[in-house]
Order: C-alpha cells, then structure tokens, then sequence
C-alpha cells in the first residue's frame, strides 16, 4: 500500500504571510502612484496644451485644425444655421459671445442645420479636403464619421467646444473668430460651459485616478487590518491551546 504525504496545513499558512504583504504592498505602490498621477501639474507639463512632448503637440494641432474648419463651415453661408429663441437670447446677451454669433450665418426655418452634420456631404467633402492640405501631420487613418460621434459624446459630456485652440482665422469672413458653439451635439443646447475640452478631459481623468488611488488606499489599510486581526486571534488560539495542553498534563 503506498502511502502520499499530505501537504503540511503549516506551509500555506507560512505562504500566507508573505502572499499577503506582497498584495498589501501592491495595493500601496498603486495608491502613492494614483495620488503623485492625480496632481494638476504633470497632467499639465506633459498632457495640457502646452505639453514638453512635440509628438503629443501635434496631435492636438490636427484635432484644433480640424475644429477650427469645421467652425468655420458650421453657421457660415455654404451652411446656415437656424437657433431657436432661447439660445439665440443667450448669444446675444452674452458680451464674449454676441460679437461672433452676429457674423455668424443664420436661417429662421426650422430644417436648416444644427450640427455639422447636417451641412450635406459636399460641405463635409470640403472641410476634409482643406483638412488634409493643411494639415503637416495628417494620419490616413482619419476617419471623419467615428470622429462626428465620437466628439459628440465628448461634447455632451463634458459641455465643452473646442480642444486647445480655439482662435483662428476665418477667410470667409476675413474675420478672427473663436469657437464658442457647439459643434457635434447641436448649437441649441445653448452656449457650452467649458471652451476647450481637453483641460477638462484632463481634470475628470485626474479625479478618476485619484479616485482609484483612494479606494487602494482604503483597500491596502483594511487588508493590513485583517492581517494583523489575524495575527492577533492566531497567537491567542495558539496561546490557549497551549494552556490546555499543560492543564491535561
């Protein structure tokens, strides 16, 4: 008959402990590392507009560049735009904005767009054309559609119009504008609550890795807890069965 040595109970309670520290530290090198992430200044040094990165720079040309065309042709006459009473009221009341939604072009018929999107294929055609010759650093991967819905959501998300530049030159006005519309999701949401969308992109993706760095911290504290808890009652289970074994004897 052969006989198979169980595994000692004592060796997985001797891999406990260090099974247990090594997460523990885990959960703390990720905790330390959220909170040093979180802080305003990297985000701003590497990811903000003015980033230290030319690599990162250019993208954020191209998504300005894009932007300020697509402002351009939105409300222009190639494609006029209709607001409804209330939003053309917040316009005009608003001194940073009246002076652009004046030259803006604009219909009172209730068809005409209010979004890109709706300016009809020859216009997006154009805006991707001049896109594409103005553009230093243009990827032929580029889709224009998964770009609509993608910063339609972004738009209605965080409120916000534009990315870093919003200044530009309009040569169909022959004027200097700024992008203070809605571009994707619809003008008569009314005037956006944030222009430039990336810094505030940046501070939610702040606040959701510090967010995570807390509930590690939180996690990594409780784990320690328990650990010690199981320390403590271990040594007392231990403390008293020694005592009943000296009683019987």
């Amino acid at each position: 008959m052969s006989y198979y040595p169980q595994p000692k109970k004592n060796i997985l309670k001797f891999l406990q402990i260090p099974l247990t520290l090594l997460s523990s530290l885990f959960l703390l090198s990720i905790s330390i590392f959220s909170f040093i992430a979180s802080r305003t200044r990297y985000f701003k040094d590497y990811l903000g507009c003015n980033s230290e990165y030319n690599g990162i720079l250019h993208v954020y040309s191209s998504i300005d560049l894009y932007l300020q065309i697509v402002d351009k042709y939105l409300c222009s006459e190639k494609c006029p735009c209709t607001f409804n009473e209330t939003t053309a009221r917040m316009y005009t009341s608003n001194s940073s904005t009246s002076a652009y939604y004046n030259i803006w072009s604009k219909k009172l018929y209730q068809y005409y767009p209010v979004n890109i999107d709706n300016c009809g294929e020859e216009n997006l055609k154009s805006i991707y054309d001049e896109y594409i010759s103005k553009n230093a650093y243009f990827d032929h991967t580029f889709n224009q559609r998964k770009f609509h819905r993608f910063y339609k959501r972004f738009e209605k998300k965080f409120k916000c119009t534009g990315f870093c530049g919003l200044h530009y030159y309009n040569d169909f006005t022959n004027t200097n504008q700024k992008i203070v519309k809605y571009l994707f999701s619809g003008l008569n949401n009314g005037i956006p609550v944030h222009f430039g969308c990336l810094h505030v992109m940046l501070d939610w993706v702040r606040k959701m890795i510090l967010w995570f760095g807390i509930n590690a911290m939180v996690l990594f504290i409780g784990q320690m807890l328990l650990f010690i808890l199981g320390i403590f009652f271990g040594f007392c289970y231990s403390y008293s069965n020694n005592d009943i074994d000296n009683n019987s004897n």
